[in-house]
């Protein structure tokens, strides 16, 4: 996903568990680096982030990386990706891969 472009970019490695999870919940490898890439994060326990794309986010990952396709960045809606980041936040590693759930209306 580095772009030669963008040499700052950071670096996405991949745990073995979210290796597996991914398959096991169908999400390619590069809708997870896209979201691992460019999603918010927010902090959840253990010492890892939670990495997610809003709505709001696409127009700017469009003007960051203008090689993704629209089908591409339309498929990462939905997931989210617990991540390690390195000291520097070069080095982000995916720990786990899950789908977000919607808050549901009460009936």
């Amino acid at each position: 996903m580095n772009t030669n472009s963008d040499a700052l970019a950071p670096q996405i490695v991949f745990s073995s568990h979210a290796m597996k999870r991914g398959q096991q919940r169908g999400i390619k490898q590069k809708y997870i680096e896209i979201v691992a890439m460019y999603g918010r994060k927010s902090r959840v326990p253990g010492g890892l982030h939670q990495r997610f794309l809003a709505e709001k986010d696409i127009g700017k990952i469009r003007k960051l990386d203008p090689n993704l396709t629209n089908s591409e960045i339309e498929k990462t809606k939905g997931i989210a990706v617990l991540v390690k980041e390195g000291e520097s936040e070069n080095l982000r590693t995916v720990i786990t891969v899950l789908p977000r759930t919607r808050v549901r209306k009460a009936s």
